[in-house]
């Protein structure tokens, strides 16, 4: 009741806010609220575009199922790896349970775009993959949060994926459809595929 009453009366962006925060693990709840600040003030946070003969990316998400998964599929495929020779791609969850299988919807949805994902099996992201990667590409803000108050050392490596689409300035965190249907997946997984030709754009050769 308090909290439907609180819902009706606070602005949407506090009451997301709130919640955002509700679903962070605590350490990372000052590092979420910072970068909103910065975010707010029109400060933008830099991080290190790979260059040279390889590179090591990793996408990740909450659980490594859906969001991060997918990516990591997408930066795998042949074409890709044909325009970035030196590509190393893996994919981890800051919330992974290490060998869970994708998430049925996710395997449902990949394969209507010919990504088979019935392979796939969810990654815990730790030190040591964090230490050979050299851009850490994060679904949205959550984990961003979470990833760079883990590991502080590392947070000129984050960026967000939706970053590099052009048709999301300003909002770059790819939604999380892991309470959604299979169209939120759908809607989901067409902004990390988007996201990711972006991406491969700005590592390509010119």
């Amino acid at each position: 009741m308090i909290r439907s009453i609180l819902k009706a009366v606070l602005p949407r962006p506090f009451v997301q806010l709130l919640r955002d925060l509700g679903r962070l693990e605590s350490g990372a709840r000052l590092t979420y609220l910072r970068l909103a600040f910065l975010r707010r003030l029109g400060v933008v946070r830099f991080h290190t575009t790979p260059s040279g003969p390889t590179m090591t990316i990793v996408a990740i998400c909450h659980g490594n199922i859906l969001r991060s998964a997918y990516a990591g599929a997408l930066l795998s495929r042949p074409d890709v790896v044909a325009r970035l020779p030196g590509l190393r791609v893996s994919s981890a969850g800051v919330h992974a349970l290490p060998g869970k299988l994708a998430d049925p919807r996710g395997v449902k949805v990949a394969r209507e775009h010919g990504v088979d994902l019935s392979g796939h099996r969810a990654t815990q992201l730790g030190a040591k993959i964090v230490e050979a990667a050299d851009l850490l590409v994060v679904m949205d803000y959550l984990n961003e949060a979470e990833v760079v108050s883990r590991f502080p050392k590392a947070a000129g490596k984050v960026t967000l994926l939706g970053g590099f689409d052009p048709g999301r300035p300003g909002n770059p965190a790819v939604p999380d459809p892991f309470n959604g249907d299979l169209d939120a997946v759908r809607m989901s997984f067409a902004c990390v595929a988007t996201a990711v030709d972006g991406l491969v754009a700005t590592l390509s050769p010119v």
